[in-house]
């Protein structure tokens, strides 16, 4: 099958020299113009109506897409954060085996020692 494009073009400016009305309503709808036969009302509410779910689907990916980044910033921002607490859970399991200082763990998490020490009695 041959797949052909076609192509009108409308001399729209000259609607008012056109002698059959229902074209005469066309071209000055198609110029701009308001729709003043019932063909160029239907185009016109179809028109709207195409416009309206364009801007719906639009909006629906612009959300979808926000929503899916906000998801993966938290789950990289879970994942930072379950890594950090893991590791601070190892350097009190290392304090609490007398082998690591809290002044050392405290150096190596960049916590502070007090910040360390309630850890340690919430225990």
């Amino acid at each position: 099958m041959n797949d052909q494009t076609h192509h009108l073009i409308f001399n729209c400016a000259a609607y008012d020299k056109e002698d059959n009305p229902g074209i005469k309503a066309f071209l000055s709808f198609v110029r701009g113009n308001s729709a003043d036969s019932n063909f160029t009302k239907e185009i016109e509410t179809m028109v709207q109506t195409k416009k309206f779910q364009n801007t719906f689907i639009n909006e629906y990916l612009a959300i979808n897409l926000h929503e899916r980044d906000l998801r993966k910033r938290a789950t990289e921002q879970g994942l930072q954060q379950g890594l950090q607490q893991g590791k601070v859970d190892a350097y009190i399991d290392l304090i609490k085996s007398n082998l690591l200082s809290v002044k050392d763990a405290s150096v190596k998490l960049g916590m502070p020692e007090s910040e360390i020490q309630k850890m340690l009695e919430g225990d």
